[in-house]
């Protein structure tokens, strides 16, 4: 079978250099790609944001599979597109991607589902955002909305840099990610995030943790690709509970 990764970053150069030692697999491609991955992948000159040429080039490559790797594209709804066009495609539809694309839709589904998270608010008018910081203190989390590459979060220290952060979000859109932001409070912990990932019998588990100032509380999040169920998860956990997780989940995956 024919393989199409869409990105052109580490991840997707894991992706392509793992699906490349398959035997099942005939030829890989990466679009865009990059010079680094010419050694396990033919690489294909489209941006992953332009939908409609991927398809295009799937179909003409005859690829069984195209696996997503950014998140743009993936909140762009590309797997959506793909669908449409009746190839099999894995990653999130566009409205499960809003949990990765929008924070103040991740935080809002959180609160509706009283999953526990830090106190937050999400604001379009600057006053707003800025009354509401002052009325918290500091320090205080400060976020653009949508994907940022990264480069939208500001764990501010002192209300002069919240603010800072708020007018580059809202009054300049200097992210690029529309002029919406969300206000959170400033908790110090560990994030623990747990990925459980199954199809037919086959399951993999993996387990990591990183000291973050912001804490994140389990999230589930279920996508259905065409060729299997994939589930998410994210968990925050007390320390005492990983040695118990890592009993559960660190086991050898049986072939």
């Amino acid at each position: 079978m024919n393989i199409l990764v869409v990105g052109n970053g580490g991840r997707e150069h894991v992706l392509a250099w793992k699906f490349a030692q398959s035997k099942r697999v005939n030829t890989v491609y990466v679009a865009p790609g990059n010079p680094g991955m010419e050694d396990v992948a033919t690489c294909v000159t489209i941006d992953s944001t332009d939908h409609e040429a991927l398809i295009h080039k799937a179909k003409e490559l005859d690829v069984e599979l195209t696996v997503i790797g950014p998140e743009a594209p993936l909140a762009a709804g590309i797997v959506d597109a793909f669908k449409e066009a009746g190839l099999v495609v894995f990653g999130p539809s566009k409205q499960a991607a809003q949990i990765e694309g929008s924070k103040a839709f991740a935080k809002d589904l959180m609160h509706r589902y009283e999953i526990p998270t830090a106190q937050y608010g999400v604001f379009t008018e600057f006053d707003d955002a800025m009354h509401y910081t002052k009325e918290q203190g500091a320090p205080i989390v400060v976020k653009a909305d949508g994907l940022a590459a990264g480069k939208g979060v500001t764990v501010a220290t002192t209300i002069e840099e919240a603010e800072r952060a708020l007018r580059d979000i809202l009054l300049d859109d200097s992210f690029g990610s529309g002029a919406k932001s969300s206000l959170k409070n400033f908790l110090k912990a560990k994030k623990y995030q747990f990925l459980h990932s199954s199809m037919a019998t086959r399951s993999c588990h993996l387990l990591s943790h990183k000291i973050i100032n912001v804490r994140l509380m389990p999230i589930l999040v279920q996508i259905q690709a065409g060729w299997g169920r994939i589930h998410l998860y994210l968990i925050l956990i007390k320390r005492k509970l990983i040695v118990q997780l890592k009993r559960l989940y660190f086991q050898p995956l049986k072939q």
